[in-house]
């Protein structure tokens, strides 16, 4: 007996490509944006990475990676603070 072809639906999460996954990463982008919005409307004193990547159910890695992404982007904009963000070893540039 033939085994049934796989379909779509029955590969894990993320096996398709990129193209495959825009939806499904615009949703859980989202999903962090409003979790995070939400913090920050909470926050009363500073957060760790662990705390954040806790509340956003996501690695502190990820949580790390995306903190230096925002610098990186503010440093571009602002000269000033890129020579100083580089200088602490910040943006690793």
């Amino acid at each position: 007996m033939a085994k049934p072809k796989k379909t779509k639906t029955d590969r894990p999460y993320g096996y398709e490509s990129f193209g495959g996954n825009i939806s499904r990463s615009t949703k859980r982008s989202n999903k962090i944006d409003r979790k995070l919005k939400k913090l920050v409307s909470t926050m009363t004193c500073p957060m760790s990475l662990a705390d954040i990547a806790k509340e956003c159910e996501m690695s502190k890695q990820a949580i790390h990676q995306i903190e230096k992404r925002a610098l990186r982007k503010i440093a571009k904009q602002h000269p000033y603070l890129q020579h100083e963000l580089s200088e602490a070893k910040i943006l690793g540039i």
